[in-house]
């Protein structure tokens, strides 16, 4: 059975160029917003190709009104003008896609059929990438921020912490552009550091993104990404920034150019107006994902080495909860990698992690903060009230063990508990 595609446009030479360019798809069309409306109340289009300028000024809000009848529905916005502020516009609202007029016939064909398979689910937007999944606003404002950059088919940069894979999101992105089908072409530019080498990056460059690239679509590079510009000398970083800030005659236009950074000042002010940046949130900035995060490395860990370990206990989840993370992801895997493997049951407490002083004073810092409690000395009970804790669970709930380790006598250790309100040691 044919998937209908509903075309809403009053133009005659428009409708002509969807269909010629759509050929073997069954094309609905509606001339008027009021007619579109109807037609989508009635029945559910696979997809929703509207023409932005029908309009005129208020091509948003109509797509905003229809969109409002078909929420679950793809629409294809068509434009007269390439107006980036627009189509980042029209990304945070939900269009599927922003085509220039005249759209051609093949970057038309190749959104239908990348959003035709999207709605039926074989498009993830991080299929096994753990990571990337979550519910949390700053992993919504990245992927947000990616749509928009799609639209604009502009120059991306990729800017993330230290402990972030950015590999993970050129990859993300590469199976969202029109390109998905074509390979995505990883360059790690520490492997020509040596200024004798800079020919043969250049010849590389060429070699994977040029316009005489392989026949079949799936040899072709869809997405170049360049990784570790930072090793690079600044005058050949500056030449890199300077070549890709627009596509080149001897480059496909078809291929996105994406570059990973970990400071932004590495790029120049003259030069970040011709990119578009794409910041990847640090862990410390997606607390609420931490949960959803912790289980899925949980059970990829368990899996490696062999155990049953699900969870972490309420103390811990807490902690880690406020603790920033300066090594990111890479820090939280290897931090939940040593638990797994000290952990005797399926939990992993206070005693399976090495929790140095430092950890323990940032948590504490930030747990004052969070309750709005910002004094020195709010921080500090917090910090000794953990710090008791977790001596008690290093050392299997023995009170005159933590007495001895931090060479107090136990009846002072007891009175000090207990100004300070809890019954840990009893």
């Amino acid at each position: 059975m044919k998937k209908t595609i509903l075309l809403i446009t009053h133009e005659t030479p428009v409708e002509q160029a969807v269909r010629s360019a759509l050929d073997g798809f069954s094309i609905e069309t509606a001339g008027a917003p009021e007619a579109a409306a109807e037609k989508l109340r009635q029945s559910k289009p696979a997809l929703v190709i509207l023409d932005h300028d029908l309009k005129q000024d208020e091509g948003l809000q109509l797509f905003r009104q229809l969109r409002l009848l078909a929420p679950a529905t793809g629409f294809i916005l068509l434009s007269q003008q390439n107006d980036i502020p627009t189509a980042v516009q029209a990304a945070k609202l939900g269009a599927a896609d922003f085509l220039q007029k005249p759209a051609g016939a093949k970057a038309l064909r190749l959104s239908v059929e990348r959003n035709l398979a999207a709605a039926e689910g074989s498009a993830l937007a991080a299929a096994g990438l753990p990571w990337l999944q979550g519910e949390s606003p700053a992993l919504k404002k990245m992927f947000e921020a990616i749509g928009g950059a799609l639209l604009t088919r502009a120059s991306l940069i990729l800017v993330a912490e230290r402990g972030i894979d950015k590999s993970d999101v050129a990859d993300c992105i590469h199976r969202r552009s029109l390109k998905r089908k074509s390979r995505l072409r990883v360059i790690d530019l520490a492997s020509f550091r040596r200024e004798d080498l800079e020919g043969s990056f250049w010849a590389t460059v060429q070699e994977a993104a040029g316009e005489n690239q392989a026949a079949d679509e799936e040899d072709r590079c869809g997405t170049l990404y360049l990784e570790n510009i930072e090793s690079l000398e600044e005058s050949f970083r500056l030449s890199i920034f300077e070549f890709f800030k627009e596509k080149k005659p001897k480059l496909d236009p078809e291929v996105l150019i994406v570059i990973g950074l970990y400071d932004p000042h590495a790029l120049p002010p003259a030069l970040a107006k011709h990119y578009l940046q794409v910041p990847v949130p640090p862990l410390c900035e997606r607390r609420g994902d931490l949960p959803l995060l912790v289980g899925r490395e949980l059970a990829a860990l368990s899996l490696r080495h062999g155990k049953n370990v699900n969870a972490l206990s309420a103390d811990l989840l807490y902690l880690l909860g406020l603790y920033d993370f300066p090594g990111n992801y890479h820090e939280l895997s290897a931090l939940l990698e040593i638990g797994v493997l000290a952990a005797g049951g399926e939990v992993i407490g206070l005693a399976d992690l090495p929790l140095d002083f430092r950890t323990l004073l940032q948590a504490a810092v930030t747990a004052a903060h969070v309750k709005g409690e910002l004094s020195l000395e709010a921080a500090r009970r917090w910090l000794e009230k953990l710090a008791y804790k977790t001596l008690l669970a290093k050392t299997k709930s023995d009170p005159g063990a933590v007495a001895r380790f931090l060479d107090l006598p136990r009846t002072a250790l007891a009175e000090r508990a207990a100004e300070l309100g809890t019954d840990l040691l009893n």
